[in-house]
């Protein structure tokens, strides 16, 4: 059974006493805005982040104000949609007061705007990150890439397991006997491979290198090789089921002396 449970609602500039965003909802929707933008969320709507910080910024509150409550859903939708056409938007040329990206009304999110509309949303989204933390590239910041990470977390690659076909394989045959092999007689620079022995300086074979490893309950394993070390963690990794940032890498076991509750004690070369 529907229930009369919603409202229609405004933020208001508490300077100009002027509404500038209509919303519809239940319980305590209306105070998500405020909250995203106190915890630096900026969502789709940039311009809407962008007044709430700026009256935040100012030592200032954004006044609420309920329109219309104990509504039908139905009924919110109907109201916000007047509402929204009376008060006009500013992305429109009629000089509006809201920063509402859409007219308002049941499926007014991203995904039923307009391709031209979908990407301003985009564009701004990016550039307010951009200039929220002072960077040029977005992949230049640790808690995105971490999202991402997680978010890949678990999925199994598109291609993984996928054979190519004959006719995939010719069709590469067939390039590269037309093209040539784009790799076939280039050597690495002089300068290039002596940038890769200063960095070796000292390492050692480190299929000669034995090393010592504790886990965190301090039980501790010798590995002579690095080969051994990978067999013994890409089997904990198999048994676990341990995938992509939650697996144990024996690599950074080796390079920075940790990985996950796994340390290097010791590195002894040419055992």
């Amino acid at each position: 059974m529907k229930e009369k449970n919603y409202y229609v609602y405004e933020l208001i500039d508490p300077i100009t006493n002027l509404p500038f965003y209509v919303g519809k909802g239940t319980k305590n929707r209306m105070y998500m805005h405020e909250k995203k933008a106190k915890n630096n969320k900026i969502g789709n709507n940039v311009q809407l982040y962008k007044v709430i910080k700026n009256i935040l910024n100012n030592g200032n509150q954004v006044r609420y104000n309920i329109i219309e409550d104990n509504l039908f859903e139905s009924d919110a939708y109907k109201l916000e949609i007047e509402i929204i056409s009376g008060y006009g938007r500013r992305c429109n040329s009629d000089g509006g007061l809201l920063v509402n990206l859409s007219r308002g009304g049941k499926g007014c999110g991203i995904d039923n705007h307009t391709g031209d509309t979908k990407q301003l949303i985009k564009e701004n989204t990016k550039k307010a990150i951009l200039e929220k933390y002072g960077v040029s590239n977005i992949m230049e910041l640790e808690e995105f890439r971490k999202k991402v990470s997680k978010g890949l977390m678990g999925h199994k690659a598109w291609n993984k397991g996928c054979h190519r076909s004959e006719k995939t394989k010719q069709k590469i045959k067939d390039t590269i006997e037309l093209n040539g092999n784009h790799f076939k007689g280039k050597t690495h620079s002089d300068e290039l491979k002596q940038k890769w022995s200063n960095e070796r300086v000292g390492c050692g074979n480190i299929n000669f290198t034995k090393f010592i490893v504790s886990d965190d309950i301090g039980n501790k394993y010798t590995f002579y090789g690095a080969k051994e070390m990978d067999n013994h963690f890409n089997k904990i990794n198999l048994d676990l089921e341990l995938r992509g940032p939650n697996r144990i890498s024996s690599g950074r076991i080796r390079s920075i002396g940790r990985s996950k509750n796994y340390i290097l004690l010791e590195k002894i070369k040419k055992y």
